[in-house]
């Protein structure tokens, strides 16, 4: 799982971070892990089946993804053009794990939403583009 390619760019600016990273992975329960992945993957509608509830959430959202993270991409993108007020951030030279790869940005980030939400200031109704 250390090594997927999600977690290359981790690899490669953060050799450390991303070796503690493989540490604490290596020490989860195999088992525990299979029951996640399997609950994860196999036992939830495909976020391309959920556009009606997407389409009908009205919560101040903000999506992220690294550049680096192909899986997510193209679903991150399709719950952006779902979702009213769902805002996009996306990290530059990062992978999957960017509150570990990237900590200041995702907290500032987070922190930039956090209180646009609380102020109102966050997101406006945009037409779903179905």
């Amino acid at each position: 799982m250390a090594n997927l390619a999600v977690r290359r760019a981790f690899k490669a600016k953060d050799p450390r971070g991303w070796a503690a990273f493989r540490e604490r992975l290596k020490k989860h329960s195999a088992e525990g892990c299979a029951r996640t992945l399997r609950g994860s993957f196999l036992d939830r509608p495909s976020v391309y089946d959920q556009g009606e509830q997407l389409r009908a959430c009205r919560v101040p959202t903000l999506l992220m993804f690294g550049d680096d993270d192909g899986p997510a991409i193209a679903p991150t993108l399709f719950m952006r053009a779902q979702m009213p007020r769902a805002g996009l951030a996306v990290f530059p030279w990062s992978g999957h794990n960017l509150n570990i790869e990237e900590p200041v940005a995702f907290n500032r980030a987070l922190d930039d939403f956090f209180h646009a939400s609380e102020q109102g200031r966050w997101g406006y109704e945009v037409p779903s583009t179905k």
